[in-house]
């Protein structure tokens, strides 16, 4: 995960020297205004990281794998201050799902068959700090944004019957991303994004009772999560 974040900051660095010539400055004659706000939708692939325990059979470790992909989407809107610096707010949900048919041992000692389900999702929702360098034409455009909030996790899922998990952390978000602009307000944008968290514990709903679940260092859940979107930016 450390590697992951360090190439994320060495890519930002390498496009900001690549960009370093074009970036628009107040004395240049542009063929437009510089935008002040920046509104976009994006979706995609995502990939969830984090361990999966050992000790466990093939066909559960082949089931926790179908749900380390999933789909991605979300909006943001940015305000800048000027040429190249600005703040806003941020959403972004994960999804992924998976399903299976099988016999489950529960604590009481009981086995039963049945389907075990998960569709989880993932949300982080927060203020960003945003950067930009524009081309000499102020069209096209490179971001860089960082932030941090609340990052939300549910599960609807059924282990023969139906069970719901309710959490909730601190996150943190860092993306690059690049504009191509398309008309005077319209681009289409693609970005690499990087969503992290720990989940320390949930609600657990089964059988019509909830109960708080907490879990210690070993077993502790990671919402850590890439997206790789692409989407529409309006500039205004």
């Amino acid at each position: 995960m450390k590697k992951f974040f360090v190439s994320l900051f060495l890519l930002s660095g390498i496009v900001l020297s690549l960009n370093a010539q074009t970036i628009v400055t107040s004395d240049q004659n542009v063929s437009r205004a510089l935008p002040t706000w920046r509104i976009a939708i994006h979706g995609g692939a995502g990939y969830r990281f984090g361990n999966i325990p050992a000790g466990i059979d093939a066909n559960m470790r082949d089931y926790l794998k179908g749900l380390k992909w999933g789909f991605s989407y979300g909006a943001d809107v940015t305000y800048f201050f000027g040429e190249t610096l600005g703040a806003g707010v941020r959403f972004q949900n994960f999804h992924a799902s998976n399903q299976a048919q099988g016999t489950f041992t529960f604590d009481d000692g009981s086995s039963r068959s049945g389907t075990m389900s998960d569709k989880q999702d993932f949300w982080f929702l927060g203020p960003v700090l945003a950067y930009r360098v524009m081309d000499a034409n102020a069209k096209n455009a490179f971001y860089m944004s960082f932030g941090a909030g609340y990052m939300g996790y549910h599960n609807n899922g059924k282990v023969v019957d139906p069970i719901i998990m309710n959490g909730g952390t601190v996150g943190t978000m860092l993306e690059l991303g690049y504009d191509f602009s398309l008309s005077e307000h319209l681009s289409i944008g693609a970005s690499l994004s990087l969503f992290a968290g720990t989940l320390n514990g949930y609600n657990l709903t089964y059988n019509g009772k909830t109960s708080n679940v907490r879990l210690d260092k070993d077993s502790r859940e990671s919402t850590t999560h890439a997206d790789l979107t692409i989407g529409l930016r309006y500039n205004l």
